[in-house]
């Protein structure tokens, strides 16, 4: 298989100071990212504005340190910057997410795509926050990923650090055009416990495109002219063709050679060589599946059995890269 990555961010230079199209330094581009689920907005189109020149809002709470917060938000840990939420009662604990909109860049339409990232969290508070995977390809209707969920441990455990847990997905059977988007969303569906929520998000988010490595162009006699049998008539030369083909692909010359054997007859029998066996050869054109191989025989009058030929190809090359 053959990888193309068309996505890559591992939220070094995120500081919580929120979200726009054109972001600056700390900010994430709401082209791509978004958040739903917090009051200030709770379901912003892709293309919002919000925080910037520290504004403390819902999309921009900044840094966490030693602190333990128990507001609402969008934050990034100093220890490990990472797009991480505070979940509450109120905000983001039933069915908030974080959603990116990741553009088709590899030039071709795509079916397959690996997804790498890490679950973040720290477990600062006597929850468990579950957490989930789900794509789309229209923005719509999202599949959750059965196997891409997490929750966090029940019970806190007192200066816990922020941990990741690597996750790794593979798509397939989608469509999605050049230029096109998957859409990828990580949503807190509910908590479990009581006491205070933990902080929960993704860091190190890798897409590729997967595409099937080539399969190799195949050539031979087509059905029809495996077995040829006709009469050489009773003077001049009479046509005998033979039709190669291949299958795989187009792309590319393919020429081919072989050689033409018999038992029983020989170089008088045919019109050209000057004995027998004798070459052939011939190429299938880029864009063609076939080719004709034309064998002249010599005819007479002469009284004799019939006579057999073998044509075998033995060489095939390809101008394919």
């Amino acid at each position: 298989m053959a990888t193309t990555r068309i996505f890559s961010e591992n939220f070094a230079n995120f500081t919580a100071d929120g979200f726009n199209p054109n972001p600056v330094a700390g900010q994430l581009d709401s082209d791509i990212w978004r958040v739903a689920g917090l009051s200030d907005n709770p379901n912003p189109a892709y293309g919002f504005s919000a925080g910037g020149d520290n504004a403390n809002n819902d999309f921009s709470r900044g840094d966490i340190a030693a602190n333990d917060p128990t507001t609402a938000g969008v934050y990034s840990p100093t220890s490990n910057r990472a797009l991480m939420l505070q979940p509450t009662g109120a905000e983001l604990d039933n069915n908030g997410f974080i959603e990116a909109r990741i553009q088709n860049t590899s030039g071709t339409a795509a079916n397959s795509f690996a997804i790498n990232f890490d679950w973040a969290f720290r477990n600062s508070g006597d929850r468990a926050d579950n957490l989930q995977l789900s794509f789309s390809t229209d923005g719509l209707t999202f599949t959750p990923v059965t196997l891409a969920n997490f929750s966090t441990p029940t019970t806190a455990v007192a200066g816990s650090a922020f941990s990741l847990q690597n996750e790794v997905i593979n798509l397939t059977g989608l469509n999605v055009a050049d230029q096109g988007f998957l859409f990828l969303r990580f949503t807190h569906p509910n908590s479990t416990g009581s006491g205070n929520r933990d902080e929960v998000g993704i860091d190190n988010l890798t897409v590729d495109v997967v595409t099937p490595d080539a399969q190799p162009q195949t050539v031979a006699f087509a059905a029809g002219s495996v077995s040829i049998s006709q009469a050489e008539g009773n003077a001049g030369t009479t046509s005998f063709t033979f039709t190669v083909e291949r299958a795989g692909g187009t792309t590319g010359d393919v020429s081919f050679s072989g050689q033409v054997s018999s038992a029983a007859a020989d170089a008088a029998d045919f019109s050209g060589p000057a004995s027998v066996p004798f070459a052939f050869n011939g190429t299938i054109p880029a864009g063609q599946t076939s080719a004709i191989v034309t064998i002249q025989v010599q005819a007479d009058a002469m009284i004799e059995p019939s006579l057999r030929a073998r044509l075998a190809a033995s060489c095939v090359r390809s101008t394919e890269r």
